[in-house]
């Protein structure tokens, strides 16, 4: 090998170059080995059990079961870091119920869950099925039977097809508005036992409400027709106390009066 003054000038040319990109390869495998060393401890920190999560708070949650809440990935004893918010949010939202979920994520060892479901509003009588849906007409679920003996069950609308999770499709919109108009109007004056809704004929509407035969007319002026029934039943003490024990009818078509007749229930 030559020494380096006996170069030519072309050779030491090349001479420094060749040095250079040694040098410069050194540099860059000493900066990957940095990074790998410190790739790797950051990876065995990260799962170090400082990071398991230790508790899972929920708000909100009604009908979400805890297990729908475990298949999202939210388990005490995961990892921290292994759980993605974004994931479990979409899939706790494939549950019909869930209206929004939002996931936070507190280090080292929390996760909040924050759920909005949607209120069920009505049954809907779909041949053989009970479908339930909230208010906007968006379905929550295809029943066998009303599960829920606090809703009351509609009938007299038709539609095509009933799929948890989808909205209802019907040309019957005004049937529609009309079954939510009156199921909202008998929850917000708290009136019990609420068991049925016949919107068949737009003309002359009924209900069965305890045992009791409730003609509400035409889908005009809905909430103060159900304000009239609600204000007379609780003015009179044994119509209040007595609708499941006694069977009646109950006029409420007009808003001006109402005219109602009880008998004792007989099996």
């Amino acid at each position: 090998m030559k020494d380096y003054e006996t170069l030519s000038p072309r050779e030491k040319r090349k001479h420094r170059i060749k040095e250079r990109r040694k040098k410069r390869a050194k540099r860059i495998f000493f900066t990957i080995g940095c990074l790998a060393i410190g790739l790797l401890g950051l990876m065995v920190f990260v799962q170090s059990p400082v990071f398991s999560i230790e508790k899972i708070e929920v708000t909100g949650a009604v009908r979400l079961s805890k297990d729908e809440i475990t298949a999202a990935g939210l388990i005490e004893g995961a990892n921290y870091f292994s759980v993605s918010a974004s994931k479990a949010e979409k899939m706790l939202e494939k549950n019909p119920f869930v209206f929004s979920a939002e996931i936070i994520k507190k280090l080292p060892d929390s996760v909040t869950v924050n759920i909005k479901e949607r209120k069920p509003r009505v049954y809907i009588k779909y041949g053989d099925s009970f479908v339930l849906v909230d208010e906007t007409g968006y379905i929550l679920g295809v029943e066998t039977y009303a599960s829920d003996s606090s809703l009351p069950v509609a009938t007299g609308m038709s539609f095509s097809e009933a799929s948890a999770g989808k909205q209802i499709e019907t040309e019957d919109t005004n049937i529609f508005v009309t079954i939510i108009d009156i199921s909202r109007a008998l929850s917000e004056y708290n009136i019990p036992n609420a068991w049925s809704i016949d919107v068949s004929d737009i003309n002359n509407i009924t209900a069965k409400i305890g045992l009791w035969d409730v003609y509400i007319g035409s889908n005009e002026n809905i909430n103060e027709k159900i304000a009239l029934f609600a204000g007379a039943i609780r003015s009179d003490k044994v119509v209040n106390e007595q609708l499941l024990e006694y069977e009646g009818s109950f006029d409420i078509s007009s808003t001006k009066s109402q005219y109602f007749k009880m008998y004792k229930y007989s099996v």
